[in-house]
């Protein structure tokens, strides 16, 4: 058995009760407020209101937009652009509310970015907080199932009481560092995007259009859709987990930079042809390999793209999410532009394969390259899921064989 968490090591429901009750008054809860809460098995919802983003006053909308120095209006469309409905008449803010207002008012007032920039920068903001949210949560989840409930939970009463004392214990412990640690990750991530754009612009590869000229590459698992349809929940999960961890994994020590993730799909980019196709080719044998997993097929293409809230755009990316889609499984399809500028430059260690011209949706008739490492075989043995297929064929024996022995048991009564 898992070793338990130290939330619920060596306590008892009342002592999980009384240390919620000193933390929650040290807070400013009042005595009144947490036995009505404790009444109406609501600590959880306590919890939340008072220890995640506790505030001293409650405001309502207007007084938000007052105290910030904000239109009414801005503030709504900020709000909106985080990710949550416009604010209303109830008071559900506080002088958090007040300080992410004004900080953004003072941007804008002293011509760091236009307001339309600044909703912008809130939209992806929002996006990406909401997504790094529901996984932190999710996670702590996972990791209560797997220790298990603490020896005094008896029963389905004692669930807000769990739930409570986890996010309680996150709030003090958990999320101070969790905070340092997406600063952290965001100014490493900023670095890392200026010197991009820095050596973009130094290349003549950066215009005022925001376009710039880049390797763009989609690789999506064969035969995920009727995987999906034969897995349990928890099958599936595991599939989708080990399928992102392998691609983002691949592409990031490729020298890459994975820009989505789309459950079976994962869509990146790079700087340079070669870099791209070297990535596709270390995925194709990544998957191949692994046990788990099926194939995976990779489409290149090349050319300029533009960049707008941390995605990419253009007739370049659009090629590339064609390419893959008629690409075999196993293999690396190129666009010709991909096999034109590794033709200038010289590289070798690549066999090519020259396939006829493909009409792709919405872009036309396009040359192609099939492309592997010199020396491999044409035609690897592949997966293709083998794995799961030995898997879904024993399921059907097994339902087969209970089918012919509930036969024969209704017969035999019958008889």
């Amino acid at each position: 058995m898992a070793e338990q968490s130290p939330i619920f090591a060596a306590s008892t429901r009342e002592d999980t009760i009384e240390g919620l009750r000193a933390l929650l008054l040290s807070r400013g809860v009042t005595e009144a407020e947490f036995e009505a809460a404790l009444a109406a098995d609501q600590l959880e919802s306590l919890v939340i209101d008072r220890l995640l983003l506790a505030g001293r006053t409650a405001r309502t909308g207007q007084e938000v937009s007052d105290s910030s120095g904000m239109d009414i209006e801005q503030a709504g469309r900020l709000w909106r652009a985080l990710g949550f409905p416009a604010p209303g008449e109830e008071a559900t803010f506080n002088e958090h509310d007040v300080e992410a207002l004004s900080t953004i008012r003072g941007m804008t007032e002293m011509g760091v970015a236009s307001l339309d920039n600044a909703i912008q920068v809130t939209r992806v903001l929002g996006q990406s907080m909401s997504r790094l949210a529901d996984t932190l949560v999710s996670s702590a989840d996972a990791t209560a199932r797997e220790q298990g409930r603490p020896a005094w939970a008896d029963g389905a009463k004692d669930d807000g009481l769990l739930l409570a004392a986890a996010i309680a214990f996150s709030s003090e412990l958990v999320l101070p560092s969790m905070e340092r640690l997406i600063i952290y990750a965001w100014r490493r991530h900023i670095e890392a995007a200026a010197r991009r754009h820095a050596a973009l612009r130094r290349a003549g590869a950066y215009d005022e259009s925001v376009a710039a000229k880049l390797a763009v590459g989609f690789a999506d698992m064969v035969g995920f859709t009727a995987l999906s349809s034969q897995l349990s929940a928890e099958a599936l999960v595991a599939v989708v987990d080990r399928f992102e961890d392998l691609a983002h994994g691949t592409v990031v020590a490729g020298g890459g930079r994975p820009v989505k993730m789309i459950g079976d799909e994962v869509m990146f980019v790079c700087d340079e042809a070669a870099t791209a196709l070297q990535i596709g080719l270390d995925l194709v044998d990544a998957y191949a390999d692994d046990e788990l997993l099926s194939d995976v097929r990779v489409g290149l293409a090349a050319g300029p793209v533009l960049l707008r809230e941390g995605d990419f755009f253009g007739t370049t990316v659009n090629r590339a999410a064609r390419v893959v889609s008629i690409a075999d499984p196993g293999s690396v399809l190129c666009s010709d532009e991909i096999h034109a500028e590794l033709s200038e430059s010289g590289q070798d260690g690549f066999a090519w394969r020259r396939l006829r011209p493909r009409t792709l949706k919405d872009i036309g008739r396009v040359p192609l390259w099939s492309v592997r490492r010199a020396g491999a075989p044409a035609s690897p043995e592949r997966q293709q899921g083998t794995r799961w297929r030995r898997l879904s064929d024993l399921s059907s024996d097994l339902a087969a064989l209970r089918e012919t022995g509930e036969r024969a048991v209704e017969s035999i009564r019958q008889g």
